[in-house]
Formats: structure tokens, C-alpha cells, sequence
């Protein structure tokens, strides 16, 4: 953590809304990508992004500056896209992966076409795998998370992470073996 987040962590502490505003603008984008990465869908990704920055202003005096305010962030990022999905299993979708496919702009309309099916089939895959290896996978293969990293934001041991990513990727292998998938 750099001094200029220090300065900024304490003065959110003492209730100074605009330096949370300068601090959270750092971390937007990665945290609407986690969140969407994990539930799928844009519009209940903005809004759990968002519900995850007011309960990070909420708890921000709580923050203990053991850990860096990434880590810190990226929990209550996965935290709440947790709850959401235990409140709203039905709508369970993954990560429009098109983007990381390939997001260049495509002017054949045939190779879009071939793009959307090759996502959807990525999502489908993903759909597949329990939540836990599903939340490694996404973190580290579309996030490029490390694996300390990962540890830290689910509150996992570092073995377990390298388990459930192993035993993912497993999974992911037999489903693509098994022709139903066509990447």
C-alpha cells in the first residue's frame, strides 16, 4: 500500500466522503470485472459492484492495515456476489467471455457469429463447475489473480486454492473430452 492510499484510508476512516471516492476509483473496473466474472450478468453486476463500495465505506473503520486494501476490497467483492447468487440461484450465468476471446473489432459477420458461440460455449462450461471451483478458475484464468492473492480474497488456505483450480481444470477437461462442447 502506497502513502497516498494510506492518506486516503485514513481519511475515509474520519468520514471524508470525497477521498473514498478518489480511492474506490482505482479499483471500479476490476471490481465490476470480478463481480461479473462470477455472476454474469451486466446489470446485476453494476449493481453489486456498487452495493459492494457502500459496504466497504461502511466498514472501512474496521479496516486493519495488515492486509492490503486489495485484498480487502476483492473479499467483500466476492462476499457479496456470494450472497447475491445464494438470493437469486436461478439467474446463475457466467462472464461474457467475448471480451477475454478476443475483443478486437470484427467486421466479418460470420467470425462474430463464431465469437458469440465460442463465449456461450465458455459460459456454458463454467456453469458446469461447483461454485467453488468456479470462483478460482474465474479469479485466476480471467482475472490473472495469483494464487496468494486468491488465498487472501476467499479466505482459503494457498493449498486449497491450487486444489479446486487443479480439480476445475479437471472438471473443464472431461466436459471438453466429453464432445459436447465444441472449443
Amino acid at each position: 500500500m502506497n502513502d497516498m492510499e494510506k492518506m486516503l484510508i485514513h481519511r475515509c476512516k474520519k468520514g471524508d466522503l470525497t477521498a473514498y471516492e478518489i480511492l474506490i476509483s482505482n479499483y471500479e473496473k476490476k471490481v465490476f470485472n470480478i463481480v461479473y466474472g462470477l455472476i454474469g450478468n451486466e446489470e446485476d453486476a453494476k449493481d453489486i459492484a456498487q452495493e459492494t463500495f457502500i459496504k466497504a465505506y461502511r466498514k472501512i473503520k474496521s479496516f486493519k492495515e495488515e492486509s492490503s486494501f486489495s485484498t480487502w476490497i476483492y473479499r467483500i467483492t466476492v462476499n457479496t456476489s456470494k450472497d447475491f447468487l445464494k438470493k437469486d440461484k436461478d439467474t446463475l450465468s457466467i462472464h461474457e467471455l467475448e471480451n477475454e476471446i478476443g475483443s478486437r473489432a470484427i467486421d466479418n459477420p460470420q467470425e462474430q457469429y463464431e465469437r458469440f458461440e465460442e463465449g456461450q460455449q465458455i459460459r456454458e462450461l463454467l456453469e458446469n463447475l461447483k461454485e467453488d471451483y468456479r470462483n478460482v478458475i474465474v479469479l485466476r484464468d480471467i482475472q490473472g489473480f495469483s494464487y496468494e492473492e486468491i488465498a487472501k480474497i476467499l479466505d482459503i488456505n494457498l493449498g486449497t486454492v491450487k486444489s479446486r483450480i487443479s480439480r476445475g481444470r479437471g472438471q473443464l477437461k472431461a466436459l471438453l473430452i466429453s464432445g459436447k462442447y465444441k472449443i
